[in-house]
This record gives structure tokens, C-alpha cells and sequence, in this order.
């Protein structure tokens, strides 16, 4: 890892807690300035039930908030997110649900 990978890494940890994201559930690093997010991403204040659809794109508009954030930084190629509770998929941000056991 290079010196601008650590770099990119602070402002990524900065970047989450600015959004008050619990970076105990989240995972990331940096690699030839490629970006990697991985785990459960939900904020720290408070406990949402996600019930009602205007919490859901509230949600969804934090996740394109930090995915743009992220991107911005000074060094960053690409990211790459691999989250428990959200994916991108045809370039759209959507809530994954989980299926029933």
C-alpha cells in the first residue's frame, strides 16, 4: 500500500464519519487508488425501522452522498462497494432485500 493509499484512506474515514456512519460495521481500504467498501452501512444516532418509503430514499440519497464524496477525493480511480443492505446495479443505488427463510 502506498503512501497516497493511506492517504485516500483517511479522507474515506472522514468522509463516513461526517455522515455519521458507524465505521464499526464498515470496512474499507484503498489499493492503487481503487476504493473498497464492504459491511452494513447505517448511521449511528438512532435506530431506523426503514417502514416508510421517504426514510428508504432518504437512505438511498445518503448512499449516492457518500459514493460521490468518495469519489471526489484527490487520487481516487474507482470504487468498489460491497454492502450488506445496499447495491448498485444498471448504475442505480437500491435497497437489497433480504430474502425470506
Amino acid at each position: 500500500m502506498s503512501i497516497e493509499d493511506y492517504r485516500i484512506n483517511a479522507f474515506v474515514r472522514s468522509v463516513l464519519v461526517r455522515r455519521w456512519i458507524d465505521t464499526s460495521r464498515v470496512d474499507f481500504g484503498t489499493s492503487n487508488g481503487v476504493v473498497y467498501v464492504r459491511g452494513l452501512l447505517r448511521q449511528t444516532y438512532g435506530k431506523r425501522q426503514l417502514e416508510r418509503i421517504d426514510e428508504v430514499d432518504e437512505l438511498l440519497g445518503l448512499v449516492k452522498r457518500i459514493e460521490k464524496d468518495i469519489r471526489s477525493i484527490p487520487g481516487v480511480r474507482d470504487t468498489v462497494f460491497k454492502l450488506e443492505n445496499f447495491e448498485k446495479k444498471g448504475g442505480k443505488w437500491r435497497r437489497k432485500v433480504k430474502p425470506l427463510v
